[in-house]
């Protein structure tokens, strides 16, 4: 059993774009939430490949920024 905790996620999307999802969804035997889930986590991959730089990165120096740490890179 997956233990992976998961957030409900609400938007507003264009109804042609819907029914795509949705077809894809029958047609791999999948559901919707996966396939989002699925396209989201490919977005972001290319995202950060496009720009150099992982999401996960940024994030750290936003927490770090916000308990006012003094900031190091990661040592790669």
């Amino acid at each position: 059993m997956n233990t992976e905790q998961k957030l409900r996620f609400t938007t507003i999307i264009q109804p042609d774009l819907l029914s795509k999802i949705k077809l894809i969804s029958y047609f791999t035997n999948s559901t919707i939430s996966q396939i989002v889930e699925d396209s989201l986590s490919n977005y972001l991959t290319e995202f950060e490949s496009h720009n150099k730089i992982k999401i996960n990165d940024l994030i750290k120096v936003k927490d770090k920024f916000t308990q006012n740490e003094e900031i190091e890179p990661d040592s790669k």
